[in-house]
């Protein structure tokens, strides 16, 4: 998560949600190009 600059809160859940057993359904969404899938590797 060392990418995600600020947004500690929301960094939280998503550690949280992949370190889960169960299936997780996670939606980014935000203005166009600002890079919501570049980079992203689980």
């Amino acid at each position: 998560m060392s990418k995600i600059i600020g947004r500690k809160p929301e960094q939280t859940l998503l550690k949280e949600a992949i370190s889960n057993d169960k299936s997780e359904l996670i939606a980014l969404y935000g203005r166009r190009r600002i890079g919501k899938t570049k980079g992203i590797h689980f």
